[in-house]
């Protein structure tokens, strides 16, 4: 009975240790963001801001870079922003969009606050997105 007990203990402490998907995702967006600077020590992580990421978000976003890149490549041609229709299944959470500010120096000693946005998908992937400002900002300026 004496032994039962320490194992108990260690398994609460373990499960009590383990990081949510949140903090997972946090974790991994901070390591890709440091990975890009070539001096570690001036990053200096600051808040994150989430929320969930849906299939419909993800063809929104799609759609939007499509104008963007085609005005890019022809200005003359943009085709209409596009955005399509919201349907039920469109609702499901795919993984969630992570806003992510920072400090650096960059190795100059030259303060500057900075972010990046990132989709963390439930599987584990991940990829670097505009941030929805921006786009639409783009997409202003281009009347759409």
């Amino acid at each position: 009975m004496k032994s039962l007990f320490p194992a108990l203990l260690l398994i609460s402490c373990l499960s009590a240790c383990q990081q949510t998907a949140e903090e997972k995702a946090q974790a991994q967006v901070k390591e890709a963001v440091h990975a890009h600077f070539t001096h570690k020590e001036d990053y200096k992580p600051g808040e994150f801001r989430s929320r969930p990421y849906t299939r419909y978000d993800s063809l929104a976003y799609q759609a939007r870079m499509a104008v963007l890149n085609a005005a890019a490549l022809a200005p003359d041609t943009v085709p209409p922003l596009i955005l399509p229709p919201r349907r039920p299944a469109d609702t499901v959470r795919i993984g969630t969009l992570l806003a992510h500010t920072y400090d650096t120096s960059g190795g100059h000693g030259i303060a500057r606050h900075d972010s990046a946005t990132y989709v963390v998908y439930r599987s584990g992937t991940m990829h670097e997105v505009i941030p929805e400002g921006v786009v639409q900002t783009r997409l202003r300026k281009l009347g759409r």
